[in-house]
């Protein structure tokens, strides 16, 4: 939601649960519409068999698109997220029409995210997320539930 700051208009969502076991979704498509026209496609499965890219950004006059995960998500897991690798042959690729290059992934740190929150508690700093983005966010994601659960596109208020 960082990426769109413009107001969103509608949100549609279609969920499955494939797994009767798994008491989370198996896959999610959403599909948010903002107030400038501009749509948004978010889809989300854990079943594909074949990776889809991560994102996929589309314009009059080129398209991006990045496979693979954040380098960090590898590291974390190996408990050494400082150590995350990032691999030239896994950049973004840009593509215009003519000609199609590499897009360098800039190296991210979420323990920034979470010194974030310490200093916010300790020292009284200012939030990274403001409270404004979260409420817009969830309010995205409680249309895209009332969505999937009724079948229809729901209006996004404020």
């Amino acid at each position: 939601m960082v990426l769109f700051p413009q107001p969103v208009k509608s949100v549609y969502c279609r969920m499955h649960h494939d797994f009767p076991t798994h008491d989370v979704e198996s896959h999610a498509l959403i599909v948010v519409e903002f107030d400038d026209g501009a749509t948004g496609v978010i889809d989300a499965s854990s079943m594909a068999a074949v990776s889809k890219p991560r994102f996929r950004v589309l314009g009059d006059k080129a398209t991006f698109v990045k496979y693979g995960v954040d380098p960090q998500e590898v590291a974390m897991r190996a408990g050494a997220i400082d150590g995350a690798a990032y691999d030239p042959a896994a950049y973004g690729r840009l593509y215009n029409g003519q000609v199609e290059r590499p897009i360098a992934t800039i190296p991210g740190r979420w323990r920034n995210y979470y010194e974030n929150i310490a200093d916010v508690l300790n020292q009284g700093a200012t939030p990274a997320i403001q409270l404004s983005e979260m409420r817009r966010l969830m309010a995205v994601l409680d249309a895209a539930q009332a969505s999937a659960r009724e079948g229809r596109v729901v209006h996004v208020q404020g």
